[in-house]
């Protein structure tokens, strides 16, 4: 069994992975229409939250292959460029492998009013990195009560924090991947990225 990590949250009942269906599915013209009205809803808010000064985090986690950067680019044409940033959490540099994992989205937080769009995320360090061993046993450990002080520190300060993560059915996550030109990824993206099967 794996280890819950401390919090300072109660833990409330969500779906698992295993319980998502993946054969729902919309009428294209309803989920065009469906689209905009959302957009120019999100629009609105991000106004709002502007306008109060309340900063928004939106975390992207997922399979790969599973529609992050899809879901990203329809939430952006919903948002004022002027306001929010895109922030991929791709290896991590030279300078950031110098500073505790954290340091590198600290560093990148929006600022009051703003938003910052993560496709992926600090928890990389207990899901990609634990799985490939990238990290030691304790650090993974250790990541976990550090996400939850960051987390809890974003709350605190009034940051306004939603995590999404985002399926796809192992055959649906293979068919994808036959139809990705390998040859014309860009740079810094390579075939290790796309080697995590969506059953581990």
């Amino acid at each position: 069994d794996f280890p819950l990590p401390r919090t300072r949250h109660d833990l409330v009942e969500v779906q698992t992975v295993e319980e998502i269906r993946h054969d729902l599915t919309i009428d294209p013209e309803e989920y065009r229409n469906e689209l905009k009205k959302e957009q120019e809803r999100l629009n609105t808010l991000q106004f709002e939250m502007y306008r109060r000064q309340i900063p928004m985090m939106l975390v992207f986690e997922g399979w790969d292959a599973a529609g992050k950067g899809g879901a990203i680019k329809r939430i952006a044409a919903a948002l004022d460029a002027r306001d929010y940033r895109v922030i991929p959490s791709g290896a991590p540099t030279k300078p950031e492998k110098e500073h505790p994992f954290l340091w590198r989205y600290w560093v990148s937080l929006p600022k009051s009013g703003h938003t910052a769009i993560y496709d992926r995320s600090w928890y990389g360090r207990v899901m990609v990195e634990r799985v490939e061993g990238f990290c030691t046993d304790s650090d993974w450990r250790r990541a976990f009560e550090e996400i939850n002080d960051f987390e809890w520190e974003m709350f605190r300060t009034g940051a306004l924090l939603m995590k999404f993560w985002v399926d796809v059915s192992q055959d649906e996550q293979l068919a994808r991947f036959e139809v990705i030109d390998f040859l014309t990824l860009p740079r810094g993206v390579g075939v290790e990225d796309f080697k995590i099967p969506a059953v581990v």
